[in-house]
């Protein structure tokens, strides 16, 4: 599939405008490029209260699936016939 993908970014069709990028750029590790990922928390402050209050909504619904999903699973894993006992 990697070889695949590659030759597909390869291929230029002419409906694609010449804006839309074909391929990644990844810098070498010791290249200071390879850095600006690392500092993504500088711009954070930059995102609006807003967005940050509206996205606390589906966290605390995702963080109530894993925890009923944890309770589910724990429950069906010790039921009584498996004489588990609590050290």
């Amino acid at each position: 599939m990697v070889v695949v993908w590659t030759a597909i970014s390869y291929a230029k069709p002419t409906e694609v405008p010449r804006d839309v990028p074909r391929r990644l750029f990844c810098p070498l590790p010791w290249e200071p490029g390879s850095l600006s990922h690392w500092t993504v928390i500088k711009v954070m402050v930059k995102v609006p209260a807003i967005h940050i209050a509206t996205a606390i909504i589906p966290a605390l619904m995702i963080a109530a699936l894993y925890f009923f999903d944890h309770s589910v699973a724990a429950q069906i894993a010790q039921p009584k016939e498996f004489n588990l006992k609590i050290l």
